[in-house]
């Protein structure tokens, strides 16, 4: 049953249209099949099809007659008028343009259809996110609602076949189909009339594949357009037997070929309709205001949120079949793979996608040149026989037409050899810096001067240096400055005048980020300067034209190259590369003496470099080089010229002929009489268009033949030409004097099918029509030469209607590139083999060239298409698509109102194995943001209807902000790393991530329970792992009884170094008695506030000893609530001298600290509390009695020190608790001693378990003596601390270490740098600390206050921190790279070494298991595979990779540890591949829990479910029972690193994940909650704080801006993106506030569901808000 589709929608009744609207949503939901909802709609519309079928007659003959005037128009049409634009129109095509304009029309019937946003049974395009800044909020998002609301919808015949269920027979349609597009004329792929025509063979029967229509073309008749199955008809052709596309309806696969289409216009769908009923509730609610009074309307917020929310409740109507499981064997390929691995991974399951039909193709020679080679045995031969001609070599023109005094070939050669003596001989002061040959030499010359670059590349040769051609900064510098340290250049040659410009009039050569230091600028080779040079002796030769010369395999220039990922490369060339090369371009296009050459190109690289210097050294061509800013002022001075001149050779852009074409059309228009009747072109035999191998340069060549035609210039003189850096020349179209008799100057022109080449075959279109592109051949292949065409992924040769990456074979082809050995086997010495798998040369290998294309037919003379280039290539889903298809496609959207002089850049970003469409623009300077929105929502609607792919993100930049490249236009490259590193500044942006990312992996299913865990790692040893172990260093056994290391206890330790140091104090001066002091404490003002040598201190703490013996037993508890500072250390010394168990406490600042005081004396169990006066009036005070806190006899350390006593202790008890009673007295045994309560370590954890941990005696010296073999801790050493000294590691290295190792401790309260921020940087500074330990809240606090004041730091206060060694941060989690990093890269204009800052790792066990030692190699950074690892897997991936998550080492392991990676449920060892949790078997390991207080305060009632914590065993241990290890409570994984540690050993290092306690099971995985908010927070520098929440199914991201308001819409992009390619969730909504909108409590953990409800009530103030389609 055929359904007309031009029912006029709105003129049915209401009732109509809302049974209409229901039955669209029934088929959206699938609660109907597309059969039966073509019946029900049919059934609805047949009382009004007679009257529309009464009308038709008329209308159909009105249609065919408007058809037929339509078809006899060209594919391509070119406007050669006015207009003031011109970088777009090169683009320009009026089949592209009518393509678009007809798809807008289209949504634009669909959307006016019904009020209620009822379609006609098309999916719409992307309609834009409502989105809007704070002072435009209500505006803004109104408008961006309207938008979404009149969103454009494809043709209604797009519906009919995209969910086709097999139930309905379409043969009969399709038939029909064939049957009407058999009477049309198919377009051919035609050659020139002085080519040879192909012998193609036919194919045995007409293949027909199914594809959903698309509305047709203007020139189609009108039975095409009654058609609306989209049958696609291929027939045979007699070009290389390749089908041919009659079809006029080419659309999306329906088999799903499309991919990102098909899912975009179907979600696309739903977004339209959800947003049109919400229009027209809004309007109700509108009409029902007017006349009575009610409520208000519900919130803007929420009501956007609910409409993306009934969204996403749709299910997608046909996913992607490309959903992957991470399991055992997923390969996860790494983003920095080669390019063809990634699209190899994206490729497409479509059955129904076209395939390549043809023979395979075999490699094209290309025929020998009419006129012979030059005779040169070299270029320094060439140029020392043309001086002796009087001759002009070079000349450049100035504004106004003028031309420059130039320089005749013997100044050339002169001035050269000059040069070329001054480099070796006389560079530097007195020739202390001149080179030697090979060595390479970079040339920043601007684009004015290419006389000097002429002369400055030719000494380079004489001298046998290497040229680097580069361009001058500010342009590309950093990567300029990138490939010349890689190059290890060491002279730059440039002229005075741009020295002076960059210099701004000084004589200091000015330094760039990531340039070589040391860079001498030299301008003895630019303008007149060298002519002043001093000239060589006469028994002088150059080293080229010396009796031997030079090795013709040596270099002779490099040639920069950019590869798709933007990453600059050089491409060597050697000197006899060279030499052939310039060679055959001499005898392919017959230069010869005498003839003038006009370069309108950049005269230091491509074809400027080979036609415009060397091949007119070569043939003796006088070349004329017209600058860039000549041209742009003056785009018709250049033809002015070589009418004058009568020049016969002329290089250009397809840019610079449109330049000319639109001077002469404004000037037609200015002025009666042509101001260019005075140009004649008759003289021009050849005119080189370098950017031949773009498709889009054929609208501007055809142009501009016609234009000037009539000015004798001839269709023959244009000869495109095929480029690439690697290969050099591909082709050129040979000039028609110079053509040899058996190609006779062949030409070929076809148009081919858009939808062929997405996937990657030749298949001949219709000029008419929308989806086609105009295709030129690129010129023969060069001779004596091989051009073949290879796959993208493999060096299999393609088949003759298949598209591949062109190869070629030649002597003067690229050698490889400079330092990259790997990538240069890929490129340069690649092995094409045939499908058989036998190589097609043993001997001589291909280099891949980086263009697309394919070969013409047999019989051609060896013609080169070329449809793209790899650097331009997106690959969406396994179809290609060129960046610059999609960019005409974006200009034909309302080009003269919007985008601002065409300045447009396309490329891919890739998430997720697939690669995303980016379009960035700059938008108009008058542009509203209504505008913005609406010209976004007409290109993602064009976009899908051309191209079939769904656009990711659209950023639009205010006018002139876009970087731009050295010959003008914008830079995609810069664009796209701009892009990609958030610095773009987009004033607009739309992201549809929910439309375009379909492939999102399934839920992970549970592993086997069958399969255990023992399994697993067999399975693992089998597979080449190894059980997860590592272990530190040996401590190596005391050398001496008398050594602080053989002490027992502190006690003794601290005895023996009061002894050390008396000793030592006899024999040294006053110096030396000073640097022995122990302990330092200082303020924010860095004054020493106390100061303790060794004997101060045992006198301090023999003090308190003497009164804490007249108040307490010997294994007493004494609680100690001291400030930090010396009296701290000193109380715990004290106690040691007692043999009482120290307990530090941090002392309550305010009555809000008091509770948790209170907890930890309690369970701790403290008889005697010693503490300060003020400390003591706070505990006694009223706050303290409210809250009920009972103390233990407050001491005050002031007080006990002036009344000390030197009684007798009274005798122990005669029972003692649990705890104590491992306590012995100072006089029992030797093991006794040791194994006594050395001091108690309390500390609260994240979830608020207070816990208290023993350490004995043995532990504690153990300890320190590892630290000081770690860290190298000598007396002479001076040690920083930054941290709270009351437990953990904190606590050992300010009391304990220092005494046990004699080094100098320095001690800064964290408190201080309130005041002084900088304090602690100072103390680093002034005192040449060497090693250092902080904590994350100094970092924190050092990052953010001192962010903006580095300079000052640095000039000002002399602030250097060069000679630090280690900055250590001590913790108790996962490393916080980020933190890390950002400090690192904050201070580093300090001289603070980014390898210097590290972590350590702790835990309530073990207080230091990881620290970064003083001969320890670098900690690594690892990338792990996130999902993986929520799978408790490890694997390894590159940086930037997909799914990353970064991983810091936690430092070295300490010396005496061993560490083990067990199941934390079955209590078995894991293999080095698999996460779990650490046990560790120490030393210094504690003894075991003290008491453990829960949440509600209890004490002690958890020490029976803590059991096992200190003494686990694993379970099938081979070792046996007694092998006991302390479970960390943290997960992590053990990874053996290649580099050696300091004895020569494989380095092991631990990685921390996350907390046990804190991981959550979902979905099957192990999620950590804190990765979510880390990933936003890191992945830009202007996320402050941020939080994560959820509503339903959507995910809601809340970022607050630390910087300025035009950076925000930066954090858009790259919030949605980090959070969608590291966890797998599309972020619905991104909100950017100021800071502080966060709500945050007392304890810095952020209130989530306060925001969620503020943002849902629209009680924010956001900056901008983005809703993520």
């Amino acid at each position: 049953m055929s359904m007309p589709m031009d029912i006029d929608i709105s003129c049915l009744p209401l009732d109509v249209r809302a049974k209409l609207a229901e039955l669209e949503l029934e088929l959206s939901d699938g609660d109907i099949t597309q059969k039966g909802y073509k019946k029900k709609r049919a059934r609805l519309l047949d009382p009004y099809i007679a009257k529309k079928q009464q009308q038709g007659p008329a209308a159909s003959a009105s249609g065919e007659g408007g058809s037929g005037a339509s078809a006899a128009s060209p594919a391509v049409r070119c406007q050669a008028g006015g207009g003031g634009r011109r970088d777009d129109i090169r683009y320009h095509s009026e089949i592209r343009a009518e393509a678009v304009q007809a798809a807008l029309a289209r949504n634009r019937e669909a959307s006016a259809a019904g009020p209620a946003g009822v379609t006609t049974g098309a999916p719409p395009a992307a309609p834009p996110a409502p989105s809007g800044r704070r002072v435009q909020q209500s505006s803004g998002t109104a408008a961006a609602v309207r938008l979404a609301s009149d969103g454009d919808s494809t043709d209604d015949a797009l519906d009919d076949d995209d969910d086709d269920d097999g139930e309905e027979d379409d043969d009969a349609d399709i038939s029909e189909e064939a049957e009407n597009n058999a009477g049309n004329g198919g377009a051919a792929f035609t050659l020139d009339a002085g080519s040879s025509s192909a012998d193609g063979s036919l194919p045995s029967a007409q293949q027909q594949q199914q594809q959903p229509p698309q509305q047709s073309s203007p020139a189609r008749t009108q039975q095409q357009q009654q058609s609306s199955t989209g049958a696609y008809v291929i027939r045979g052709n007699a070009y290389l037997g390749m089908p041919t596309n009659d079809s006029r309806h080419i659309g999306m696969d329906s088999g799903g070929g499309g991919g990102g289409g098909n899912a975009s216009m179907s979600t696309l769908r739903r977004v339209d309709d959800a947003v049109g009923q919400q229009r027209s509730k809004k309007q109700q609610q509108q009409q029902q205001q007017t006349s009575t009074p009610g409520p208000p309307p519900q919130s803007r917020t929420s009501a956007k949120i609910q409409q993306l929310m009934q969204t996403l409740a749709h299910p997608k109507r046909r996913p992607l079949p490309e959903m992957y499981a991470d399991d055992e064997d997923d390969d996860l390929l790494p983003t920095n793979a080669a390019g063809a691995d990634r699209r190899q991974s994206a490729k497409s399951t479509d059955a129904s996608a076209p395939k390549p039909q043809g023979e395979e193709s075999l490699p094209v020679v290309g025929e020998p040149a009419a006129l012979p080679p030059p005779s040169h045995a070299s270029i320094e031969e060439a140029l020392a026989r043309a001086a002796s001609s009087k001759s002009t070599a070079v000349s450049t023109m100035e504004p106004g037409g003028r031309l420059s005094s130039g320089l005749t070939y013997a100044k050339l050669y002169s001035r050269s050899r000059k040069l070329a003596h001054h480099l070796l001989n006389r560079l530097g002061h007195r020739g202390d810096l001149s080179l030697k040959p090979g060595d390479r030499v970079a040339l920043a010359y601007p684009g004015h001067d290419p006389s000097g670059f002429a002369v400055g590349f030719l000494a380079c040769q004489l001298a046998g240096l290497v040229a680097v051609p580069v361009e001058p900064p500010p342009l590309c510098v950093s990567a300029t400055g990138f490939l010349l340290s890689s190059l290890e250049v060491r002279v730059l040659l440039t002229n005075d005048s741009f020295f002076r410009a960059v210099t701004k009039g000084g004589h200091e050569p000015p330094t760039y980020p990531g340039w070589p230091p040391g860079l001498l600028w030299s301008t003895a080779g630019g303008g007149d300067s060298s002519s002043n040079l001093a000239t060589p002796p006469k028994d002088w030769q150059a080293p080229a034209l010396a009796p031997g010369g030079i090795d013709p395999a040596n270099l002779a220039c490099i040639e920069y190259a950019y590869g798709r990922d933007g990453s600059v490369r050089g491409v060597c060339i050697t000197r006899a590369a060279l030499l052939a090369h310039t060679a055959a371009l001499c005898s392919t296009l017959g230069y010869s003496n005498g003839e003038t050459m006009l370069c309108l190109l950049d005269a230091k690289r491509e074809l400027g470099l080979w036609h415009g210097l060397l091949a007119a050294i070569c043939s003796g061509v006088h070349t004329i080089h017209v600058p860039y800013n000549v041209m742009k002022a003056e785009p018709l001075s250049w033809l002015r010229l070589l009418s004058k001149l009568r020049a016969s050779l002329a290089l250009a852009k397809s840019r610079d002929l449109y330049w000319s074409l639109l001077a002469a059309g404004r000037d037609s228009q200015h002025h009666h009489k042509s101001s260019h009747s005075d140009i004649n072109l008759a003289s021009l035999r050849c005119l080189i268009v370098s950017d031949g191998a773009n498709p889009w340069s054929l609208t501007s060549c055809d142009s501009f033949v016609a234009a000037f035609k009539s000015r004798g210039l001839r269709s023959e003189v244009m000869c495109p030409c095929a480029y690439s850096s690697e290969s050099l020349t591909v082709s050129v179209r040979r000039p028609a004097s110079n053509a040899s008799s058996d190609s006779g100057g062949a030409t070929g022109r076809g148009v081919l099918s858009m939808l062929g080449l997405s996937h990657g075959v030749v298949r001949v279109d219709s000029e008419a029509s929308y989806t086609s592109l105009t295709l030129q051949d690129c010129g023969q292949v060069m001779p004596n030469s091989a051009v073949a065409v290879a796959k993208l992924d493999s060096p299999r040769l393609c088949r003759q209607d298949e598209v591949g990456e062109i190869c070629v074979c030649a002597r003067y082809t690229g050698q490889r590139y400079w330092g990259l050995a790997g990538l240069s086997n890929q490129v340069f010495r690649c092995q094409l083999t045939t499908e058989a798998g036998e190589a097609v040369s043993d001997e001589d290998a291909f280099v891949r060239t980086g263009l697309l294309g394919f070969l013409g037919p047999p019989g051609s003379g060896g013609l080169v298409f070329v449809c793209g280039s790899a650097e331009g290539l997106i690959v969406v889903s396994g179809r290609r698509h060129n960046s610059d298809d999609l960019i005409a496609t974006v200009l034909a959207v309302e080009p003269l109102k919007f985008v601002h002089r065409g300045r447009i850049a396309v490329f891919s970003q890739e998430l997720l194995r697939d690669e995303r469409v980016i379009v960035v623009a700059e938008q108009r300077p008058d542009a509203t943001e209504e505008q913005s929105f609406q010209w976004m929502s007409h290109v993602l609607q064009a976009v899908d209807s051309i191209h079939q792919v769904g656009v990711y993100c659209i950023a639009l930049a205010p006018p002139n902000s876009l970087p731009r490249s050295p010959q003008g236009g914008v830079c995609p490259r810069e664009t796209r790393r701009r892009y990609l590193a958030n610095q773009l500044h987009p004033c607009s942006v739309l992201l549809c991530p929910h439309s375009t990312v379909t492939n999102l992996p399934r839920p992970r299913e549970l592993p086997n329970p069958a399969h255990g865990p023992m399994s697993a790692l067999l399975g693992s040893l089998v597979q080449g792992g190894r059980p997860a172990f590592a272990e530190g260093r040996q401590v190596p056994p005391s050398a001496s009884p008398d050594d602080a290391a053989a002490a027992a206890s502190l006690a003794e330790a601290l005895r023996w170094r009061v002894a050390a140091s008396a000793s030592a104090d006899n024999g040294g001066g006053q110096h030396q008695q000073q640097q022995r002091r122990l302990l330092s404490c200082l303020n924010g003002r860095l004054q020493e506030t106390a100061v303790a040598a060794p004997a101060a201190l045992m006198k301090r703490a023999e003090k308190l000893a003497n009164a804490l013996r007249s108040r307490v037993h010997r294994d007493a508890v004494v609680a100690i609530a001291l400030p930090p500072g010396l009296d701290l250390a000193a109380a715990v010394f004290a106690c040691q001298l007692a043999a009482c168990v120290p307990l530090p406490v941090r002392p309550p600042a305010a009555a809000s600290g008091l509770n948790t005081c209170r907890l930890i004396i309690e369970s701790g169990r403290a008889t005697l509390l010693l503490t300060t006066q003020p400390v003591a009036k706070l505990m006694r005070s009223k706050d303290a009695m409210a809250l009920g806190c009972s103390w233990p006899p407050i001491v005050d350390v002031d007080d006990a020190r002036r009344r000390h006593s030197s009684s007798a202790p009274p005798p122990p008890p005669p029972s003692t608790e649990s705890g104590a009673a491992a306590n012995n007295s100072v006089n029992g045994s030797a093991n006794d001693v040791a194994e006594s309560t050395a001091y108690l370590d309390y500390s609260v954890s994240t979830t608020g378990l207070l816990t208290g941990v023993r350490f004995t005696q043995r532990a504690a010296v153990a300890l320190c003596r590892s630290l000081k073999l770690q860290c190298e801790l000598y007396p002479a050493r001076e040690v920083a601390l930054c941290l709270d000294p009351y437990s953990g590691l904190g606590f050992v290295l300010w009391c304990l270490s220092g005494v046990f190792a004699g080094h100098q401790t320095v001690l800064l309260p964290p408190a201080e740098l309130e005041a002084n921020p900088a304090a602690f940087l100072l103390l680093l500074s002034q005192r040449q600390i060497r090693d250092a330990f902080c904590s994350y809240t100094v970092l924190e606090h050092c990052t953010r206050e001192l962010a903006g004041c580095v300079d000052a730091l640095k000039q000002k206060q002399q602030i250097n921190l060069s000679n630090l060694r280690s900055l250590v941060v001590v913790s108790e989690e996962r490393p916080r790279l980020s933190l890390l990093t950002s400090f690192g890269r904050l201070f580093s204009p300090l001289g603070l070494k980014p390898s210097v800052v590290s972590a350590s790792f702790g835990c309530r066990v073990n207080p230091c298991v990881c620290l970064q030692g003083a001969s320890a190699p670098e900690p690594a950074t690892l990338y792990a595979d996130s999902r993986a690892l929520r799978a408790d897997r490890i694997s390894l991936v590159e940086r930037g990779s997909p799914r990353s998550l970064p991983l810091m080492e936690c430092g070295e392991l300490l010396a005496g540890t061993q560490v083990i990676v067990a199941n934390p449920d079955s209590r078995t060892q894991c293999a080095d591949s698999h996460l779990g949790e650490l046990w560790v078997r120490a030393a210094h390991n504690a003894a075991g829990y003290w008491s453990v207080v829960g949440s509600g305060g209890a004490s002690g009632g958890d020490l029976d479910a803590c059991s096992g914590q200190f003494d686990a065993t694993l379970v099938g241990d081979a070792a046996g029972s007694e092998t006991t290890y302390a479970r960390t409570g943290f997960l992590g994984f053990v990874r053996r690193m290649d580099i050696t540690g300091g004895d020569g050993a494989k380095h092991d290092a631990v990685f921390i994940v996350g907390a046990l306690d804190e991981a959550l099971q979902l979905r099957g995985f192990r999620y950590h909650p804190v990765d979510i908010e880390a990933t936003v927070a890191r992945c830009h520098h202007c996320v402050g704080e941020c939080a994560v929440f959820t509503w339903r199914s959507l995910l809601v991201v809340v970022a607050e801006l630390q910087g300025r308001e035009f950076e925000a819409l930066d954090l858009i992009p790259a919030i949605t993106s980090s959070v969608l390619r590291e966890h797998h969730l599309i972020a619905g909504v991104v909100v950017v506030c100021d800071p502080g909108a966060i709500p945050m409590n007392s304890r810095g953990e952020k209130q989530r569901m306060h925001l969620r409800d503020g943002f849902l009530d629209d009680k924010l103030d956001p900056i901008y808000v983005a809703y993520n389609l």
